[in-house]
């Protein structure tokens, strides 16, 4: 306890187990995930797509953490870029479960995970991390409000936003094949 009053971050940062206060705000986001998909159904489509905004800016905050504190890890990459794949998965996952979408909206969710399975393990060494792309990074907002924004908007306009946020999702995944193998 003396220790964390000394040092605030001390309760973020347990050098232990090489956690940073970054990375509890991922698991927080994670966690954030996991009650909206458990609780979340029942709420107004405004209480979700809040709550997933505000899921969407603490992505920013860990990042920014991260940075700042010169804490950024394998770990630490890992754990977020699973917690982006969940935040699209599980916030399509709601949109079929209130029926504000049909399930192909899942197709965005899943292609993580598609991805995953079929082509990182040949594409890339694992053991050092993924290389920074600004275009890809933009993409990835992009998607996010765009999986948010059912949430808010009118019947009549969302169908088209998340028909091109389907078609940026399978861009932006052949884009990242394509970079990864020329990269090996």
């Amino acid at each position: 306890m003396d220790l964390i009053i000394r040092n605030p971050d001390a309760f973020w940062i347990d050098s232990r187990w090489g956690t940073s206060r970054a990375n509890w705000v991922t698991l927080l986001r994670h966690d954030g995930l996991a009650v909206l998909l458990l609780f979340g159904s029942s709420w107004h489509p405004w209480l979700q797509g809040g709550f997933l905004t505000i899921l969407a800016l603490l992505d920013i905050l860990d990042g920014y953490w991260a940075r700042i504190d010169h804490k950024s890890s394998l770990l630490g990459g890992y754990l977020d870029k699973e917690t982006d794949g969940l935040f699209m998965l599980y916030s399509g996952m709601l949109l079929v479960n209130t029926q504000l979408l049909p399930p192909w909206i899942l197709a965005v969710g899943l292609l993580r995970y598609l991805y995953v399975l079929l082509a990182l393990p040949w594409l890339q060494d694992r053991s050092r991390p993924e290389r920074r792309d600004p275009v890809g990074r933009t993409i990835a907002v992009v998607l996010m409000i765009g999986m948010i924004s059912p949430f808010y908007m009118a019947f009549s306009w969302y169908r088209g936003v998340m028909a091109g946020v389907v078609a940026l999702a399978i861009f932006s995944f052949v884009r990242s094949i394509i970079r990864s193998l020329a990269s090996a």
